[in-house]
C-alpha cells in the first residue's frame, strides 16, 4: 500500500457564470501542482463543488493521466463542506488546502511543501501553517487564511472538521484556527510577512493567488460575509 504523507485538497467551484475561471485559474493551478510537486508520496483530491459538463470533461484528464482523486457534486456544497469532503477522503499525514485560484510559481520541486511542513515537523505543538496570517476582531486572535494552509492530521482528529455553519464560506478558517489554539496547538505563517496589492496576493512564498475569483460569483456574497462575522462574534465574545 502506498503511504501518503501529503493530501492536497483543491475545492473547485464552477458555474455557468464563472466558467472562464476553468482555463484562467483552475487548469493552471492543477498544472502547476504537477510541475512543482513530487507526487510520489502525495495525493491530489479535487472536490468539484458545482461544475459544468464542459469543466468536468476537461478535469477528467487529471484523474486518468495523473491519478488525481475527484469527488463531484452538481450542487454547490460551500467551501467548508467541500474541504471536509476532501479531508474525509484523504490518507495523508498532512492536509494541504489550496484554492482553485492559486498558481504555484517556478521553484525547486516541492519547495512550497517543504516551507509549509518544516515548522510542523520541528515543533510537536505546531498544528497549522500557511502563508498569510491575519488578525480577527471577532476572535481577538490571529488566524491562517485558508487559501493555502497545511494542517497536521492530528489537529483534525482532536478538534474535528471545519464548521459547516459557515457555508458557503468566510470565517471557517478563523474559527478552525481559534479552536486549534484553544486545544493547545500553535499556528504559523511561513516566510516574511505577506502583502496584498489590490487583490493580488504576493509574497516571498512561490505562489500567486488571485483572491475572490470564485466568491465574486456567489449570490448574496456580502450578506453571507456579514452573517458569518456575526456567528464568530457571538461564538467568541468574552
Amino acid at each position: 500500500i502506498k503511504i501518503m504523507k501529503y493530501s492536497i485538497i483543491v475545492p473547485i467551484y464552477i458555474s455557468k457564470e464563472n466558467e472562464s475561471i476553468l482555463n484562467e485559474y483552475v487548469i493552471p493551478c492543477l498544472d502547476s501542482i504537477i510541475e512543482y510537486t513530487d507526487l510520489n508520496n502525495c495525493e491530489v483530491i479535487l472536490i468539484l463543488n458545482q461544475y459544468t459538463d464542459n469543466s468536468l470533461e476537461k478535469l477528467k484528464k487529471y484523474v486518468s493521466e495523473y491519478d488525481f482523486k475527484m469527488f463531484c457534486s452538481k450542487r454547490g456544497l460551500g467551501f467548508p463542506s467541500a474541504v471536509n469532503t476532501g479531508i474525509k477522503l484523504s490518507k495523508g499525514e498532512y492536509i494541504i488546502l489550496l484554492n482553485d485560484d492559486c498558481i504555484l510559481l517556478p521553484q525547486i520541486t516541492n519547495d512550497w511543501i517543504s516551507q509549509l511542513v518544516l515548522p510542523l515537523e520541528t515543533d510537536p505543538e505546531m498544528g497549522i501553517t500557511g502563508i498569510h496570517e491575519l488578525f480577527s476582531d471577532a476572535t481577538q486572535d490571529n488566524f491562517i487564511v485558508g487559501y493555502c494552509m497545511m494542517i497536521k492530521k492530528d489537529v483534525i482528529k482532536q478538534i474535528g472538521l471545519f464548521d459547516e455553519i459557515f457555508n458557503p464560506g468566510r470565517g471557517e478558517d478563523t474559527d478552525f484556527c481559534a479552536r486549534a489554539k484553544k486545544s493547545g496547538w500553535k499556528i504559523k505563517a511561513v516566510g516574511p510577512a505577506h502583502t496584498i496589492t489590490s487583490n493580488l496576493h504576493v509574497g516571498y512564498f512561490p505562489i500567486y493567488h488571485k483572491g475572490e475569483a470564485t466568491f465574486d460569483f456567489i449570490p448574496d456574497n456580502l450578506e453571507g460575509h456579514n452573517r458569518n462575522t456575526n456567528i464568530l462574534i457571538e461564538k467568541y465574545k468574552s
